[in-house]
C-alpha cells in the first residue's frame, strides 16, 4: 500500500469520532434524510484495564462503542483502544490489534478495530469487520471486462461494488465503500487472512481450506464466487468446524 494511503488511513482512525461523524451527519441532513436511530441492547463489556461492566450497548463503527449505564441519559463513548471485548445480546465482539485487510488488492493496516466473533473453536478463528474500506472504482474498460464475464457465470456485481475481478489491473479511481469482510485465522496460517465477499480469492481460499473434507470442498467448488456473501461464508466455515470437531 502506498505511503500516502496508509498515512491517510491512520489519520482517519484517530479523527473519525469527531470529524467524520460530524461530516456524516451534515451530509445526511443536507440530503433531507433522518439519521438512523441508535439501538441499544443489554450486554456487558471489558475495558483495557480488565474490569468488566454491564450496561446497554450500541456498536456504532469498528472504532466506536456507546454504553449506557442503568439510569444514565447520555451514553459513554469508547474507542477500540479502550476495550478488550464485549457482548451485545447474543453476539460476541473482540478487539483485534495491528492487522491487515486486503480489499481488491488494496492493503489497509488497522492499529485496532472492534470485530464480531463468528467462530473461535477447533483451531479456527473467524471474525467479521464492518466499516469503510479502501477500494477502487473500476474504469470503463474494467467494467466492460466484468460485464463480459457474466456469460461464463463469473459475475462480480456492478462497477464500484467490491468483487474479485474489480481490481485485477488496478485501474480506475480511488474511493471508499462501506462493506463487511471476514477475517480468518487457522493453525496453518496464523496471520489473519481477508475473506472478501463475492470474490474469487475467498472462493479459492475456502476450497483449499476444506480439501480434507471432499464433500464440502466439492460443494464449494460448484458455487460461483457471487454466492460467497458474508453469511454464506460463515455458514460454510461453521459446517467445516462442526465436521472437524464432531459437534
Amino acid at each position: 500500500m502506498s505511503g500516502h494511503l496508509l498515512s491517510w488511513r491512520l489519520g482517519r482512525f484517530f479523527l473519525c469520532g469527531a470529524f467524520c461523524g460530524a461530516l456524516g451527519l451534515l451530509h445526511t441532513l443536507a440530503a433531507g434524510a433522518k439519521p438512523e436511530p441508535r439501538v441499544f441492547r443489554p450486554g456487558h463489556y471489558r475495558l483495557a484495564d480488565g474490569v468488566s461492566h454491564a450496561g446497554s450497548l450500541c456498536l456504532v463503527s469498528d472504532n466506536e462503542l456507546l454504553v449506557k449505564a442503568d439510569g444514565a441519559v447520555e451514553p459513554q463513548r469508547f474507542g477500540a483502544v479502550q476495550v478488550q471485548n464485549f457482548v451485545i445480546g447474543a453476539d460476541s465482539f473482540a478487539v483485534l490489534r495491528k492487522f491487515d485487510v486486503v480489499v481488491n488488492g488494496v492493503l489497509t493496516q488497522y492499529p485496532c478495530a472492534m470485530v464480531r466473533v463468528h467462530q473461535a473453536a477447533g483451531g479456527l478463528e473467524l471474525y467479521g469487520l464492518q466499516g469503510t474500506m479502501d477500494v477502487y472504482k473500476a474504469a470503463p474498460s474494467s467494467q466492460a471486462m466484468m460485464l463480459s464475464s457474466v456469460g461464463t457465470g463469473m459475475s462480480y456485481g456492478v462497477a464500484g461494488v467490491a468483487g474479485g475481478a474489480l481490481l485485477q489491473k488496478k485501474t480506475g479511481t480511488y474511493e471508499e465503500k462501506v462493506m463487511t469482510v471476514l477475517l480468518l485465522r487457522t493453525p496453518a496460517h496464523p496471520e489473519l487472512q481477508t475473506l472478501q465477499p463475492q470474490s474469487k480469492e475467498a472462493h479459492d481460499l475456502l476450497q483449499a481450506l476444506t480439501a480434507d473434507q471432499p464433500e464440502l470442498s466439492k460443494k464449494i467448488r460448484r458455487l460461483f464466487p457471487s454466492a460467497f456473501t458474508p453469511e454464506k461464508m460463515v455458514e460454510l466455515l461453521a459446517q467445516y468446524t462442526a465436521a472437524k470437531t464432531g459437534k
